[in-house]
């Protein structure tokens, strides 16, 4: 999913589609992961 083309919501909906959350909490947790990995250098967020 996280393949330059696939918007943060857009991961987070699918998220919903496939676990029992919330959508709050999918991009929520959807956000803190890809900052997180971004922080180590693994993904590049683009805004």
């Amino acid at each position: 999913m996280a393949n330059g083309k696939t918007g943060i919501r857009e991961i987070a909906t699918a998220i919903c589609e496939e676990f029992n959350v919330t959508y709050e909490q999918a991009l929520n947790d959807a956000i803190e992961f890809a900052e997180e990995i971004s922080r180590k250098g693994l993904l590049e967020v683009k805004s």
